[in-house]
């Protein structure tokens, strides 16, 4: 099948929880299903998990070459899995292909697995892709206003993450696909990743992979480079065309707000995570301990909800040794904060759909939708 199950949100998110509280109890490293969506962070992430002694098969990114499991029966799925000699395995590319198991995470081998996965700014992702392709040789002479306005390349530069996560595959994708793929990333996902930019990547991976998956190394930034080494702004790479910036944005506004729904989930499990440390100071230590500063670099945009946390924890300034927040400042930080809730208002649709929203002007619809996707 091409899409998730059709199960009720909470059949799953209760499965979800079952193996969350398997991991807790075993006392052992949890199993980790990573969906990897293609030029989102995963290379760095299989990395990282490497580093952290879990057995993964780096050379191949983390996945498993030569067997389509995810296409398998759940039970031989889960025999299959507990049979690898692997602690991560990632999927990326197959459809659903997405679940292992249609009924949730489960608790297999005397030990949890939990789901994770990363998201990106879905404009830089298209530019990270078309960066890729130029890399491995293809789509020589081909400019990225060219790959964005071309009809040859629409799948892939349209609505990437909902078309995995909602199941419309390479069909057309509408609201009810966005509605069906935040459901499963609310469901699924004991982790979920934003990095959008180094900083917020590094703040939410030494929070939640230290809080939720118990891993020790957890800063990104050393092995960032085995990615694709180029920069990539879509709002910079097209500053000279910006009829091709706002097709792109057209092309994927149910990702934009696929992925502001991911920031929403993702600010709301910094807070639960930081809320529920014990004890907080040795979580707040962990995230003090980057080789980078916590705050936006120059030239970066960044997420203001990551800063301000980061100010809360630390003042002003840069990381320090020594978190300046108490335990119950920590613990305090969850009712302190509230994180944002989905706001489509200004990138919710294409521009014809912009006259009337809300009483907006048109060309402040306009300037949104482009604005929406500035790094």
């Amino acid at each position: 099948s091409c899409a998730p199950p059709d199960l009720p949100e909470a059949v799953i998110s209760k499965s979800r929880r079952g193996a969350e509280q398997a991991c807790v109890r075993s006392g052992a490293q949890c199993q980790v299903y990573y969906y990897h969506f293609h030029k989102a962070g995963g290379t760095t992430l299989c990395a990282m998990a490497k580093a952290n002694g879990l057995r993964v098969y780096l050379g191949a990114n983390c996945l498993v070459r030569g067997v389509r499991w995810w296409e398998e029966e759940a039970a031989w799925q889960r025999d299959w899995l507990e049979d690898q000699p692997v602690d991560l395995v990632a999927n990326e590319g197959g459809q659903w292909g997405e679940a292992p198991w249609p009924e949730g995470p489960q608790v297999g081998g005397g030990r949890g697995l939990l789901y994770v996965i990363t998201v990106r700014q879905p404009l830089d992702r298209v530019l990270s892709h078309y960066h890729h392709e130029r890399a491995a040789g293809k789509l020589r002479g081909v400019g990225f206003a060219d790959f964005v306005e071309a009809k040859a390349f629409v799948h892939w530069r349209s609505n990437f993450y909902v078309r995995l996560l909602g199941g419309c595959a390479w069909a057309h994708c509408g609201e009810a696909h966005l509605a069906r793929a935040t459901a499963v990333l609310r469901s699924y996902f004991s982790v979920v990743l934003v990095s959008d930019d180094p900083t917020t990547y590094s703040f939410g991976a030494r929070v939640l992979l230290s809080q939720r998956l118990g891993w020790e190394v957890v800063d990104p930034e050393p092995f960032s480079s085995r990615g694709t080494h180029s920069h990539s702004c879509a709002a910079d790479e097209l500053a000279g065309a910006p009829g091709a910036l706002l097709q792109l944005a057209e092309l994927n506004s149910l990702d934009l707000a696929f992925h502001a729904a991911a920031k929403s989930l993702f600010h709301r499990q910094l807070l639960d995570a930081l809320a529920e440390s014990k004890p907080p100071r040795a979580l707040l230590r962990k995230i003090a301990s980057a080789q980078q500063p916590l705050v936006p670099v120059a030239g970066e945009r960044g997420d203001e909800f990551v800063a301000t946390l980061s100010r809360v924890i630390f003042g002003v300034g840069s990381a320090v040794e020594e978190p300046e927040a108490s335990s119950t400042e920590a613990r305090r930080l969850a009712s302190a904060l509230t994180a944002p809730e989905l706001d489509r208002s200004g990138y919710g649709g294409h521009t014809k759909d912009c006259r009337g929203v809300g009483g907006m002007p048109l060309y402040e619809c306009r300037r949104r939708l482009v604005g929406s996707s500035s790094c």
